[in-house]
């Protein structure tokens, strides 16, 4: 990894004055979020990407979305076509018709809160293949952060719940198909999120 030199310096604070109203991003913004997503998927040989999000780990999966998740768990599974499902649990299921990112909805209520109903007529890994995950895909699984360390393979450890990575894993059938890739939103030299757009200024006189 690239060594960078950080320099500190004073600044001006910023102004006091709050926006007047709530920005909505753009279709255009989410369609470029998209299309960005989309390119690093090319690049990195993906077939499919699982992006996953909890209440405390929503922001590459409202990247696309344009909501996260405020109770429960959720998938979204973007192929490499553009086609997308949201994996939804039952208070969330409503959520799809809000969706920033045209995409099926899957219910999921393996995702749904603790004592929440959970009978489903397909278990997960049958939810999944519903969801167009198929054999010999490649599959990255983006989590929340970037593992950096020398001493392992930052492609093989996973910051998400081990039942997905596994019913992923039976899926495709093999053991070097499935690889984090977290980097593909938040990597500092070339992650889609780390360099935004001007939408927000649009709207200010």
């Amino acid at each position: 990894m690239k060594k960078f030199e950080v320099l500190y310096e004073k600044t001006v604070p910023p102004g006091p004055t709050p926006a007047d109203t709530p920005v909505d991003l753009t279709e255009e913004t989410m369609t470029e979020h998209r299309m960005k997503i989309l390119m690093r998927m090319e690049q990195e040989n993906l077939d499919v990407l699982l992006v996953y999000a909890d209440r405390e780990h929503g922001a590459n999966y409202g990247y696309l979305t344009g909501f996260e998740p405020r109770f429960e768990e959720s998938i979204l599974i973007l192929h490499k076509d553009g086609q997308a499902y949201l994996m939804l649990g039952n208070e969330m299921l409503r959520m799809a018709e809000y969706s920033r990112i045209p995409a099926k909805a899957v219910h999921t209520p393996h995702f749904s809160l603790p004592n929440q109903p959970m009978e489903t007529e397909l278990n997960f890994t049958r939810l999944l293949q519903k969801a167009g995950i198929k054999r010999n895909m490649q599959v990255g699984i983006a989590g929340w952060k970037l593992f950096t360390g020398r001493l392992e393979n930052n492609e093989t450890m996973f910051d998400v719940p081990s039942f997905i990575v596994e019913s992923a894993r039976e899926i495709v059938d093999g053991e070097g198909r499935i690889r984090n890739a977290t980097g593909l939103f938040i990597h500092p030299e070339n992650g889609a999120r780390i360099q935004i757009n001007v939408n927000f200024l649009k709207k200010i006189p």
